[in-house]
């Protein structure tokens, strides 16, 4: 399905396709239908219909009546072919759960700093709508990135002021990430490698605490992405719950999910990558290969909350301290930069980031233990 496109399966059989407009008296947005016997008789003539419209909306005598709300939905129609499903319904829900329900009905032209400032500074105390509790820094400059976005498109599209490039981004907090001792992490790595080929947690585990790779990632892992004469692993893809693009429409049916497991292209450019095989894992690689997917050895996957749930119960019956899955990936970028003659441009490009600063700002840690042996050996 077209990533963000309106289009609904209607009882009669037909389907059903809708889009949005600007009424040239009142700038306010209504709804128009289209109707098809094909979903890709509808999607078509939806996308010409939406250039269509997107190419005279700069040309509209009335803007200036266009409040946060219209312009919002005008700026997440223009992403529908640029994002991922899942991008797109994340900044939906944040719209619709924090930004539209208090300045979603002012006009875009009346919007001040002060405005914008005072709504940032809501959400940081008593964000949510519901119960008037605290969002996470973290959040709430996810949503200042997107209004800046917003206004850049405003700006773009109808010559408005980019009052939305004046807000004050919030600082983020680092939390340090709860990482395993050097002894926790050697008990680990003993458990994992007993009894791995039957078990695919033991698997993921020991694949993310000697690759690097993201949850997401190993979850899509497929045997044929492994290559043992190469001796690497080809991460191309990412497996992610997302909610449906048609989950409007089906909220009504008890029966009906309103997320979908999603197997899609990889996080960013940088993502798609050629791990090197370890030589302690290349032998276990050797051992296990099979067919399908990797972690489950079938034609459908093991699902990412799936995986965390059994880790999490792994960990435990280890009387080890709780850490997070992804903590994992951060204890092999530590540990791959205390092995001899390795460099942070080499880790960047295995862990698959675009840039060195990111793999030394966020996944670079040292231990207590390492502190002490640096320590020890420092002298003038």
């Amino acid at each position: 399905m077209k990533k963000g496109l309106n289009i609904y399966k209607r009882k009669d059989g037909r389907y059903e396709g809708r889009y949005r407009i600007a009424d040239e008296t009142t700038g306010k947005s209504k709804y128009r239908s289209i109707y098809g016997k094909t979903f890709s008789e509808v999607r078509d003539r939806l996308i010409e219909i939406k250039s269509r419209l997107n190419q005279r909306r700069v040309h509209v005598g009335v803007p200036s009546l266009l409040t946060l709300k219209d312009v919002s939905n005008l700026w997440m129609e223009s992403l529908t072919s640029s994002i991922k499903q899942s991008s797109f319904w994340n900044y939906k829900r944040k719209l619709d759960n924090h930004v539209l329900p208090e300045l979603g009905g002012h006009k875009y032209t009346d919007l001040s700093v002060g405005k914008l400032e005072n709504f940032v500074l809501k959400k940081l105390l008593c964000g949510r709508l519901s119960d008037n509790t605290t969002l996470s820094t973290g959040y709430v400059g996810d949503i200042v990135v997107m209004l800046k976005s917003i206004g850049k498109f405003a700006a773009k599209q109808y010559g408005f002021i980019n009052v939305m490039s004046f807000i004050t981004q919030p600082k983020v907090r680092k939390n340090d990430i709860v990482l395993l001792s050097q002894t926790e992490t050697a008990r680990l790595d003993r458990e994992i490698k007993i009894g791995f080929k039957e078990d695919s947690t033991k698997l993921g585990v020991f694949l993310s605490l000697y690759t690097g790779i993201r949850l997401g990632e190993l979850c899509a892992l497929k045997w044929n992405d492994i290559d043992l004469d190469k001796r690497i692993i080809r991460v191309r893809s990412t497996l992610q719950r997302i909610r449906r693009a048609d989950s409007r429409e089906t909220a009504s049916f008890k029966k009906t999910p309103l997320t979908e497991l999603v197997l899609t292209t990889a996080k960013t450019e940088s993502s798609n990558r050629d791990i090197p095989i370890p030589n302690v894992l290349f032998s276990s690689l050797l051992a296990s290969y099979s067919s399908g997917f990797v972690l489950s050895g079938r034609p459908h996957p093991v699902e990412p909350r799936l995986l965390q749930c059994r880790f999490k119960g792994f960990l435990k019956s280890l009387k080890l301290p709780p850490i997070r899955f992804h903590a994992l990936r951060h204890m092999f970028a530590t540990n791959f930069l205390h092995q001899r003659n390795s460099d942070y441009k080499t880790l960047s490009e295995i862990m698959g980031h675009s840039n060195v600063s990111t793999t030394m700002r966020r996944y670079v840690h040292s231990s207590n233990e390492r502190k002490i042996e640096c320590m020890k050996l420092f002298s003038f």
